[in-house]
């Protein structure tokens, strides 16, 4: 288990916009068993609240949703900066786009670099590349 916080967005990266509807994205259940199985926090930063893991829960039992904690965050000019945890941790924080304010809370903590920035629309493999550059990242096998 790596010593690390994962911070994952539900719309834009679970899901993304293909033709013009919300459409789950390729992979995503591998993707989560992956992350819950290799960090030692998982973190919901997201707009969806605590009900995400009710969703998982019923559809996937509680193998996955118990591992996810949800990340309380407020509006403002930092928005969903003010989720992460610790800023003294390792983390990784997926999510298709940051306001400003998240921008200059990252590169204000030396963190910019945790940041994996996921397009909204199309590229429905995209949770693949995600697993192989958190697999380099944290030399995981």
């Amino acid at each position: 288990m790596i010593d690390a916080d994962i911070y994952l967005d539900v719309d834009g990266v679970l899901f993304c916009q293909n033709d013009g509807i919300l459409e789950l994205r390729d992979g995503v259940v591998g993707f989560l068993w992956f992350l819950v199985n290799n960090f030692e926090n998982c973190y919901w930063l997201t707009c969806w609240g605590m009900d995400f893991n009710d969703v998982l829960d019923k559809i996937y039992g509680h193998m996955i949703s118990s591992k996810f904690k949800n990340s309380n965050w407020k509006h403002g000019s930092i928005d969903k900066a003010s989720g992460i945890q610790d800023w003294n941790r390792q983390f990784v924080w997926v999510e298709d786009g940051l306001f400003e304010g998240a921008i200059q809370e990252l590169k204000k903590h030396g963190c910019w670099d945790n940041y994996i920035h996921v397009p909204f629309n199309g590229e429905m493999h995209i949770l693949y590349e995600i697993k192989d550059e958190l697999k380099r990242r944290f030399n995981i096998e």
